[in-house]
């Protein structure tokens, strides 16, 4: 069947991110060191696909800011993450020169390539072809999981980060949603500690 046999393809990807956990620890300490320093975290994808996932998301750390909201107040010191689809896209890559020259440290999420060369830190997603199941009367491989892998990546870096701030006692705001259970004005509450700590 061909949703089980992508089941299976995503899954392999999935574990493949876990050859990257020293990367992975060092990009959270990287974070933590820069929120604590009063630094802020940028997150971009060009696809919607990431940022979406990571920024005011219920669960998420409120510290991930959108870039294409918030990019025109970055700053020397602070942090950017870029999420990406192919490996030397030029629109990528002058993201990634516009965020350099404000002074930020890149993280990159995408295949490897000239664009997670140019990072500071880069995680690395080996799905640049983009597809990973072929069925008979298709032409050529479809059904990606690269947004799938770079969501992957993104939510353990910020699993990691957390466990960079818990180490130096300091406990991240995490968004609420106004669904969950017995939830009501915590959304608020806690957008209104992210405001006063920048974490």
């Amino acid at each position: 069947m061909p949703g089980s046999q992508f089941i299976d393809k995503a899954e392999e990807h999935i574990t493949s991110v876990a050859n990257q956990f020293d990367t992975l620890k060092k990009a959270g300490e990287t974070i933590a060191k820069a929120v604590l320093d009063g630094k802020k975290v940028f997150i971009m994808d060009r696809f919607d696909i990431v940022d979406a996932e990571m920024v005011d998301h219920p669960s998420g750390l409120a510290l991930f800011r959108s870039y294409k909201i918030y990019g025109n107040t970055m700053t020397d010191g602070d942090i950017f993450i870029l999420a990406a689809y192919f490996p030397d896209n030029e629109d990528d890559r002058s993201l990634v020169e516009q965020a350099r020259a404000r002074g930020a440290f890149i993280i990159t999420i995408s295949p490897k390539g000239l664009l997670s060369q140019s990072a500071g830190l880069a995680l690395l997603n080996d799905d640049s072809a983009n597809g990973v199941i072929t069925i008979p009367g298709i032409t050529g491989a479809f059904c990606p999981v690269s947004g799938i892998i770079n969501t992957v990546l993104a939510w353990s870096l910020a699993a990691e980060t957390v466990s960079a701030l818990l180490a130096q006692g300091v406990q991240p705001t995490v968004s609420w949603g106004e669904y969950f259970a017995n939830s009501e004005g915590k959304s608020a509450e806690a957008r209104k500690r992210f405001l006063s700590l920048g974490y």
